[in-house]
């Protein structure tokens, strides 16, 4: 089960790119990422963008 996320971060360390995801709690939880998984965010957040910036044809 996931908990909320009120923020997150990557950040740059000397063991490579980390995600922090802080919790309204408090709590932290820290995720190690590849370069496959950060292109894929990247992938996944253009598309986003770009399905946010079409055109809606008015109803």
């Amino acid at each position: 089960m996931l908990r909320p996320i009120q923020s997150a971060a990557l950040l740059e360390g000397p063991a490579g790119i980390t995600l922090h995801l802080h919790g309204p709690d408090g709590a932290m939880t820290q995720v190690p990422l590849t370069l496959a998984a950060l292109r894929e965010i990247a992938a996944l957040a253009g598309a986003a963008a770009a399905a946010h910036s079409e055109p809606r044809p008015c109803p």
